[in-house]
């Protein structure tokens, strides 16, 4: 994409074992204590990221005074985000819509502008969310 208000997606497939470090956070995620979220029918991570995810952020650069978290987004919703990095980790029934396009697993997307997540009705999506 080459607006740069626009979401821009990268693949993670280069990522050494990166179905196995996904698998891993998802599997620890099943049994993390989530934390309500800021809105309606979220949930955020209420656990330190367990030691499986740093090759994920080895692999992401992921130095620095970042934040990040676990967004777990219960559907039907649609939840407002912005000038975050999103990591999808696990979904259960459908992948979760960004601006109407699909957040495809294995990627990394940018974003700078508000864009809204959905989440479809009976589904259940766990993010990562980096910021600065």
């Amino acid at each position: 994409m080459t607006d740069s208000n626009k979401p821009s997606q990268k693949s993670l497939e280069d990522i050494k074992e990166i179905d196995k470090t996904l698998q891993e956070l998802g599997k620890w995620l099943q049994k993390a204590k989530f934390e309500p979220g800021k809105t309606e029918r979220t949930e955020n991570c209420a656990e330190k990221m367990p030691a499986a995810a740093k090759p994920l952020f080895d692999a992401l650069d992921f130095k620095g005074p970042k934040k990040y978290n676990v967004l777990r987004i219960h559907g039907p919703n649609t939840t407002r985000i912005r000038n975050v990095d999103v990591v999808p980790i696990q979904s259960w029934g459908f992948d979760p819509m960004l601006d109407g396009k699909e957040l495809k697993p294995k990627t990394i997307t940018h974003i700078t502008k508000g864009v809204d997540v959905e989440v479809a009705e009976g589904s259940i999506s766990d993010l990562l969310i980096i910021a600065d």
